[in-house]
């Protein structure tokens, strides 16, 4: 089975690894997709555009591809139109979607990735000062992501130090 690369997916490898290293940005799963070097999907680039439009990277980026944005904005549009008529010619019969609760399975990790570290250390360093009455410093040594998608914690290997050597 031949996997096929699409445009967008090959020229925003190097502008999705600099929003991460260069800009310091909180990851989006497109960041987090080129971290690990896989291709990222075209729906994730796109969160990825829309939501850091406003950094100067991302702007001269989308001034520059606009036509390929575009273009592949369309492609998901169709893909989906197409979708949606193939449910509707099925011979099974279809549910409506309002008999059926909505479920979002809250993911932990991913909802971390969207923090930086620095910012979840200083709040747990504040909390625990406060808990235990004493200046401690919390630094994260590792965030993992364990379990399947509905049922996923986040793991932390953290180490507490105090501010301080003496009182």
């Amino acid at each position: 089975m031949e996997n096929k690369i699409h445009p967008l997916q090959e020229s925003t490898v190097h502008l999705l690894g600099d929003l991460y290293r260069d800009k310091n940005l909180p990851v989006t799963p497109a960041m987090l997709s080129v971290l690990n070097g896989h291709y990222p999907t075209v729906d994730a680039i796109l969160a990825t555009l829309q939501r850091y439009a406003n950094e100067t990277i991302v702007a001269e980026f989308i001034s520059r591809n606009s036509d390929l944005i575009e273009k592949t904005k369309n492609e998901i549009r169709e893909q989906k139109e197409q979708q949606e008529q193939t449910h509707e010619s099925d011979d099974v019969t279809i549910v409506e979607e309002d008999t059926w609760p909505s479920f979002e399975f809250i993911n932990p990790y991913e909802v971390m990735k969207s923090v930086s570290l620095a910012a979840i250390e200083e709040s747990f360093s504040q909390k625990l000062s406060e808990l235990c009455d004493e200046e401690l410093v919390v630094q994260i040594d590792s965030v993992e992501g364990v379990g399947s998608s509905y049922d996923c914690t986040a793991e932390l290997k953290v180490t507490v130090k105090s501010k301080s050597k003496f009182r």
